[in-house]
């Protein structure tokens, strides 16, 4: 399920999904936006943060909060790294 957050983020639920597993799509997604990188004149970047709720009690909220955190570490990486 995909949802736009505002402006240039949105939001992947993958219900059902383990960490590992997720990781794996993050990493498909990455290698896709790559692929299209050198054909445009632009530069393209994506930063893709993952969180699960441990818990059935854990909150929706908690869950945003730390794949956002974890987004901008990325992001962060990145920066660092160009």
């Amino acid at each position: 399920l995909v949802f736009r957050l505002g402006g240039d983020e949105f939001l992947v639920l993958l219900p059902r999904t383990t960490t590992p597993r997720a990781e794996t799509i993050v990493k498909s997604i990455d290698a896709r936006m790559e692929q299209h990188r050198e054909f445009s004149p632009h530069r393209i970047g994506i930063s893709i943060g993952i969180a699960t709720l441990p818990s059935p009690d854990s909150s929706f909220e908690e869950a945003l909060k730390a794949a956002d955190s974890a987004m901008y570490r990325i992001k962060a990486q990145r920066k660092e790294h160009s």
